[in-house]
């Protein structure tokens, strides 16, 4: 007999195409609808070989709900790869270990191979609020780095050696110059951009209230310096350079005393925060006010005296011994700093003295020549600033002695150096470099040279005079600039430096007690700048140093 045919139920829908929307077929019931974007490439209809039904499969899932969200993203590369993302790579995951990293992710340099984290949902703050956001469990071991004593000089020894110098690129977290700690209180936020666009309305002109010091002649036979000639940097390693805090100047003890000012700082300090929108490594400034003065101080242990090299650059160098460290490229350029001051002046020249002598001059101690110029600010309101300048050099002129400040750039290279071969053709392309590699210290020597109202800055190009020993330099060439045109040609203007430190003076008075104590900390990791009430004992090292002594003593006993 024939099969039985059963006409299947069709239900005619009259007011569109398919079937209705209120009877759905069952096999349809209860499906959620996956939405897709018009860019989401679907390929052919029914193409059963296509790579593409494997990936919406793998979306979708096999019943047509989604999958696990971290199973969605998901990608497996079987294909070897050469570059920095590959296996044994720089950012090569796993059981690749990155450069200065453990397994897991291994971001290069000492981060510890753990991926740099960052609060996505932490909002900015014009002042005062809530801290939203992480805070950085890992601490710093910068305490008892540079110590600026009543000498000024760097005693201490580098305790951080995990971080490399590749930390300054974006792709590693970097550390902070301080932990910050429990009893620390929020005050407020200032964001790079928000810096950038201050400005004081109000500009006056500064003038010297006292110098000391004195200053040996500038040697014009340095400027005939060439890369195919070049000149050998002396070393001094038994000339003390002084780096004081505000606090410990007698001169600025005195005038404080005198009122002749309310607010406090030496040029170092000023400058840091005056161009603090320009700079990337992490920073702090403490401020301490007593009544209606504010004396702007650094920390014991504070690396702000310290040089930096690259801090803006994006190339990373690659450290493959202790020589290309941070921390010993900041050495490196502080020393080339300073023997580039002391190379440059004129041998047994009668040096030009100020009226008083070097307040931190020790006798049987051979101290760098240097003035020190006492400069004055009104802005009226209330603020008056008061500034210890520096300034390196003299320079004989038919009016007198012009001063000049004198400044060192450092090359860093593993073969041969550009630098020799470039400078005599193309020194303006070179300079161009390194004001993008060094934006922030660039920035902070103009602010410094504005400061101390120099007519003249010289900077030295000085290279290695072997590229893995970084002792030793050699001076390759000079270029001067007068400040106020180079602070044209980099875009920094007294308006927006004095309106940056103005600020911060209005948020000190503002939230600080009339006997308190606040440090500025500028983030590594974010262009932010944040500023804390901190305890007026913070930062005392007094008490520890003497129970080290006492401790000391009794194991001698």
């Amino acid at each position: 007999g024939m099969a039985d045919f059963k006409i299947p139920e069709v239900i005619e829908n009259g007011d569109g195409w398919g079937p209705p929307l209120d009877v759905p077929p069952e096999r349809f019931r209860d499906m959620p609808y996956a939405p897709f974007s018009k860019s989401d490439r679907l390929g052919r209809a029914a193409d059963l070989f296509s790579s593409q039904s494997s990936r919406a499969s793998d979306r979708y899932g096999i019943d047509g709900y989604p999958d696990d969200d971290e199973q969605s993203f998901t990608m497996v590369d079987q294909r070897p790869s050469s570059g920095p993302f590959g296996p044994g790579g720089a950012f090569s995951s796993g059981g690749n270990r990155g450069r200065g990293g453990h397994s897991g992710y291994g971001y290069r340099g000492g981060s510890g191979g753990r991926s740099a984290q960052f609060s996505s949902n932490r909002r900015l703050m014009d002042e005062r609020g809530e801290f939203q956001g992480r805070k950085d469990q890992r601490r710093t071991g910068f305490r008892g780095g540079a110590r600026g004593n009543s000498r000024g000089g760097f005693r201490g020894g580098y305790q951080n050696r995990g971080g490399r110098w590749e930390d300054r690129s974006g792709q590693s977290s970097r550390e902070l110059s301080v932990q910050v700690a429990e009893d620390w209180t929020f005050v407020a936020e200032m964001s790079h951009t928000q810096l950038s666009k201050m400005k004081c309305e109000k500009l006056v002109e500064g003038a010297d209230v006292v110098c000391a010091g004195s200053l040996h002649f500038y040697d014009r036979a340095i400027d005939r310096v060439t890369p195919r000639n070049p000149k050998v940097l002396s070393k001094f390693p038994d000339r003390e350079f002084h780096y004081v805090t505000t606090t410990d100047d007698p001169i600025i003890r005195r005038l404080a005393s005198q009122n002749t000012a309310n607010i406090f700082a030496t040029s170092s300090i000023v400058s840091l925060l005056m161009v603090a929108p320009r700079t990337a490594n992490g920073w702090d400034v403490v401020v301490q006010r007593i009544g209606d003065k504010l004396f702007f101080d650094k920390r014991e242990g504070s690396m702000i005296d310290f040089l930096t090299i690259g801090e803006t650059s994006f190339d990373v160098v690659d450290d493959k011994s202790d020589a290309n460290s941070y921390h010993s490229l900041a050495l490196e350029a502080t020393s080339t700093n300073q023997d580039l001051s002391q190379t440059v002046l004129k041998a047994g020249a009668k040096p030009y003295k100020f009226e008083e002598a070097d307040p931190f001059a020790e006798s049987g101690v051979d101290s760098a020549p240097v003035g020190y110029r006492y400069r004055k600010w009104d802005f009226g309101e209330g603020r008056s600033v008061l500034v210890r300048c520096e300034v390196d050099a003299a320079m004989e002129g038919p009016n007198g002695p012009s001063f000049v400040a004198v400044k060192a750039l450092n090359e860093i290279y593993d073969v041969k150096s550009e630098w020799k071969s470039r400078l005599d053709s193309n020194r303006g392309a070179v300079f161009a470099t390194e004001i993008k590699n060094n934006a922030g210290k660039l920035a902070r020597w103009t602010a410094q040279a504005l400061l101390s109202d120099v007519e003249q800055i010289k900077f030295g190009f000085c290279t290695r005079s072997n590229p893995k020993d970084g002792s030793s330099h050699q001076l390759l060439a000079t270029h001067l600039y007068k400040p106020k045109d180079f602070a044209n040609q980099i875009a920094l203007t007294s308006n927006n430096i004095w309106g940056v430190f103005l600020y911060m003076v209005d948020l000190c008075y503002r939230y600080m007690d009339t006997t308190g104590k606040a440090i500025f900390m500028k983030d590594p990791n974010e262009p932010i700048v944040r500023m804390y009430r901190v305890p007026e004992d913070a930062f005392d090292e007094t008490d520890e140093s003497d129970d080290e002594e006492n401790t000391e003593d009794q194991d001698g006993a």
